[in-house]
């Protein structure tokens, strides 16, 4: 017993000396889907935001795996947020990556059958669709620069965020996140 209790004594000295620095905290939040009530509430679950959209997440990464757009009553709201907050979250050292999902692909294929039609139609149908353009649209333009995959976390700890799935075969012909990205 008393074997026992001197090594736990050196244990408990020594262990702030092995102890390795911890990771950065990292979130995931995935289907927002233009609700900007369940958006605020899961980012601050994350412990990235306060009450009023503001970063509070410091050096933490918050990876939102895609579809920020359709089904809800503000898509367009949601990005513009996501957005700012992107760069508040890289001024403080931390960083939120928004990854993209089937539903932004298809508003910049010009699909609007998800769009919520209240928001579609306030917005109008060829606006919306102009807007979304990858070429030519302001924020067709910007969502194109947002990866499909991504990897973060170190050590044991590193991990593949993506929407949905990604295929074996489709990994294997594209050899790199950069090219299934540029691909994408």
């Amino acid at each position: 017993m008393r074997r026992r209790s001197l090594w736990c004594l050196a244990c408990l000295l020594l262990l702030p000396a092995l102890c390795i620095e911890a990771p950065p905290k990292l979130c995931a939040v995935g289907d927002l889907h233009g609700d900007m009530d369940h958006a605020l509430e899961a980012l601050q679950l994350c412990g990235a935001v306060d009450g009023s959209w503001k970063w509070t997440g410091g050096t933490m990464t918050v990876v939102q795996t895609g579809d920020v757009l359709d089904r809800g009553h503000a898509s367009l709201p949601l990005l513009q947020a996501l957005w700012a907050l992107r760069d508040e979250a890289a001024a403080a050292g931390g960083e939120l990556l928004l990854l993209l999902g089937n539903h932004e692909l298809l508003n910049l294929q010009g699909a609007t059958y998800y769009v919520d039609k209240h928001e579609l139609h306030a917005y109008g149908k060829a606006a919306w669709k102009k807007a979304m353009d990858p070429n030519s649209g302001e924020l067709g333009q910007r969502l194109v620069t947002h990866p499909g995959a991504a990897v973060r976390g170190s050590g044991a700890c590193r991990t593949l965020f993506l929407h949905a799935g990604l295929r074996h075969g489709t990994a294997a012909a594209h050899g790199s996140l950069d090219q299934l990205n540029a691909q994408l």
